[in-house]
């Protein structure tokens, strides 16, 4: 047997490891021996004398080429071998060469990642340029439209290059469907700031349809676009709609984000506005809360996104008459929105107003007024003066002075505003419909109810033109002339009123949205005084029902009237309890007669 195999064998007792030096063991002997000097022995103890060392200086001169790691005679001549032996000789030079050769292969990685990197970036720049010369050719070819010396019959207004816009690109961009869906939602939101919310609505849609049928493997970008279509649908007044995409947009960011994420405390801020703007405060505050909650945790900070969050917070605890908090929320947003954008900046005014509509409800109009003017006086220097935002600040002044009682005054404001909002736009824009919307209930207000029915049927006519009769803000200019009607004692085309404005509300909210049940409640009202007692009251007690706090002694006072003309004393005291404190009785004095 070979050497090494006889040492293994032996063991560690073995007379020969027992002499050994106290490091060395069987194992690491045998291991020492194994190769060139298994390979010596053999040669020297082969039997054919042919194959054996020559001369004991044959066999010195191998055992010394061993010791200087040279290759040995036993042991042939493969290439492998002399390598082994070549590297054993000049171990630190090896050693050396390996580490440049790691080296160089490390620099070959850098670099052929630096290299993708830069492929990735120009193949990107490349997808850009080729987005940015496709939106430049939309554009160019948009307002080449627009072009009065190419159109006849005059430049094309506002919503007619809109309207163009969002035809030209149904058939434009199919190989850029990021680019086009932006396009769209863009569009979608112009529309919307013009309070154009069915075409808002269409162009979302469409952007909904591309995002899932070509960008579906996008999740985000499917959020995006579900909760743009979510925020036009609140503005529609489709509640359970909205909500519905609000809440989807959601739950794919959560799945695709971490916690704290921006984007997810947006969905939670655009969920708690839907559910505060239907008057579900008890499902908004602790979903606002949450929302702020998060941008206060988010990393880095988004002081602006903060203040919105804490400006509608704000707003739904007003709504809801937590005053005192309400007004420290709002404190504090406007506090960040100096500190951001300077005293004089639109979200400053914005936020002013809503800090003035809190004083209002405390009935502290002086302070309101002087706030709310002040947010007009920053729009009309920032903004101009028959800027959208200017004249919604203006309507809000007129509304402090109409809450007031200071109804000349009101009157003067809205006038003012309408006059303003035709001074650099079309008389059909609907922010025009809007004001005269708000300067007919001032007339109303006012009992002077036959102006007040003359501007709310101009009201319809443009709105039903520009905005179609379906529209939300049409619907509340029927409710209007149903009212109006109301007080001009015109029963029976009261009731028609409100019979054609309930539907539309209930295709906008749901059998149950808030509107709804107010509008029948008024409707209600038309027919107790009509002596349709048994129809009026289920209408009348829904409303009760869904009463907050603070609507519940106006609920509670229609049911009184109610019943006391209907004779059921009983059931009035059962709800005076409820009604407007220090009032006993709501019964007319002259005659308890409906009509």
């Amino acid at each position: 047997s070979l050497p090494s195999e006889t040492v293994a064998a032996a063991g560690d007792g073995a007379p020969c490891i027992a002499s050994a030096p106290p490091a060395e063991n069987a194992t690491k002997l045998a291991r020492q021996l194994r190769g060139d000097l298994d390979a010596i022995t053999l040669k020297a103890i082969r039997k054919e004398p042919g194959e054996r060392y020559q001369s004991a200086p044959d066999l010195a001169a191998d055992i010394e080429r061993h010791l200087t790691d040279y290759p040995v005679e036993a042991r042939g001549d493969s290439r492998r071998y002399r390598a082994s032996k070549f590297l054993q000789r000049n171990r630190g030079a090896a050693t050396v060469a390996g580490l440049f050769v790691l080296l160089a292969f490390a620099a070959l990685g850098v670099w052929f990642r630096q290299y993708r990197e830069t492929v990735r970036q120009r193949d990107q720049a490349r997808q850009e340029a080729t987005r940015a010369e496709e939106v430049s050719n939309f554009l160019t070819d948009l307002f080449r439209v627009s072009d009065p010396q190419r159109q006849p019959g005059g430049a094309l207004s506002a919503r007619e290059l809109l309207d163009q816009a969002t035809r030209t690109l149904q058939s434009r961009l199919s190989a850029q469907p990021r680019t086009k869906l932006r396009l769209l939602n863009t569009l979608g939101e112009i529309y919307q700031n013009l309070g154009l919310f069915d075409a808002a609505h269409r162009c979302h849609e469409d952007a909904l349809a591309l995002a899932k049928s070509r960008l579906s493997s996008n999740a985000l970008l499917l959020a995006d676009t579900l909760s743009d279509l979510g925020t036009t649908l609140a503005h529609e007044g489709r509640f359970p709609e909205a909500l519905a995409n609000q809440r989807q947009a959601l739950a794919l960011r959560r799945r695709a984000l971490p916690q704290n994420n921006l984007d997810v405390a947006r969905s939670l801020l655009g969920i708690g506005a839907t559910l505060a703007a239907q008057h579900s405060y008890r499902e908004a505050e602790p979903v606002l809360r949450d929302a702020v909650r998060q941008l206060r945790a988010v990393a880095p900070p988004v002081p602006e996104v903060l203040a919105e969050a804490l400006n509608t917070l704000g707003g739904m605890l007003a709504d809801d008459r937590q005053l005192d908090e309400a007004e420290r929320v709002i404190r504090e947003c406007l506090q960040i929105r100096q500190r951001i954008f300077g005293p004089k900046h639109p979200r400053v005014a914005e936020t002013l107003v809503n800090l003035a509509s809190i004083l209002e409800i405390h009935a502290r109009f002086p302070e309101a007024e002087k706030l709310q003017r002040q947010a007009l006086a920053i729009d009309r220097q920032v903004l101009g003066e028959s800027h959208p935002d200017t004249l919604a600040t203006m309507t809000g002044l007129g509304f402090i002075q109409l809450v007031a009682e200071d109804l000349p005054r009101a009157t003067t404001t809205f006038r003012e505003a309408l006059q303003m909002a035709h001074a650099n736009t079309e008389r059909e824009d609907p922010l025009g419909v809007e004001i005269r919307l708000d300067l007919a209930r001032t007339l109303l207000t006012a009992k002077k109810v036959q102006e007040g029915l003359a501007v709310l049927q101009e009201a319809y006519d443009v709105g039903v033109r520009r905005l179609g009769r379906n529209d939300w803000l049409v619907a509340n200019i029927i409710r209007a002339q149903a009212e109006g009607l109301m007080m001009n004692h015109d029963l029976s085309g009261s009731e028609a009123k409100f019979r054609e404005a309930i539907p539309l509300f209930r295709a906008k909210q749901g059998e149950h949205g808030y509107t709804v049940i107010d509008a029948e409640a008024e409707l209600g009202t038309v027919l107790g005084r009509e002596g349709r007692f048994a129809e009026a009251e289920p209408l009348l007690l829904a409303q009760f029902r869904q009463a907050t706090e603070r609507e519940k002694p106006d609920a509670a006072d229609r049911l009184i009237l109610l019943y006391e003309a209907w004779g059921r004393l009983d059931k009035a005291d059962e709800y005076r309890k409820f009604g407007t404190p220090g009032r006993t009785s709501l019964r007319p004095k002259a005659s308890s007669s409906p009509r």
